[in-house]
């Protein structure tokens, strides 16, 4: 049993950190402009860098928790991700009044309510924490693939979702 619930939790994480990821990479130029509107960092340059920081850190992590491999590392780097954005977004918050984040692109559903999906990330996490797991290759192998593949899915239901509403739009 405990071996399905961590199958569960860190597929869920590793399919949100793979459409973070994929998002980001489709609209560099508005994750530098996303970035930057933290304030956090104001040099372009330094931006630049935290892009790809951000980036690695998602690939990184989406690896991980797909192929079930870092157990401990993966969970509590990734609950720091977690608080750290949390934070830059309240503060982000507080500055402009902006509620909302672009950390999955035009998924609009996933970031609606940054702070509680992030705190709901957490406490998944802390549930994979709690269970047991071992790791087969193979089945590594078929969990990447299968995150992957759920990706796609949710990205192509996006696609098909934005074009009904552009041809709703176009007859009203």
């Amino acid at each position: 049993m405990s071996e399905a619930i961590a199958l569960i939790c860190d597929m869920i994480i590793a399919v949100l950190f793979f459409t973070s990821f994929y998002a980001k990479i489709g609209e560099l130029e508005g994750f530098k402009y996303e970035i930057y509107s933290y304030q956090v960092v104001r040099s372009m340059g330094l931006v630049q860098l935290a892009v790809y920081a951000v980036l690695a850190a998602e690939g990184i992590l989406f690896v991980s928790f797909a192929a079930g491999i870092l157990d401990g590392f993966k969970e509590w780097a990734c609950i720091l991700l977690m608080l750290f954005f949390s934070v830059f977004t309240i503060r982000k918050r507080m500055r402009t009044g902006v509620t909302t984040c672009a950390c999955f692109g035009e998924m609009k559903w996933l970031n609606r309510t940054p702070i509680i999906r992030n705190v709901a990330i957490i406490l998944i996490l802390l549930l994979d924490l709690l269970v047991t797991r071992s790791t087969n290759i193979f089945l590594a192998a078929n969990l990447i693939l299968m995150t992957v593949s759920i990706g796609f899915v949710m990205e192509l239901a996006r696609l098909k979702f934005n074009e009904k509403r552009e041809h709703y739009d176009s007859m009203v």
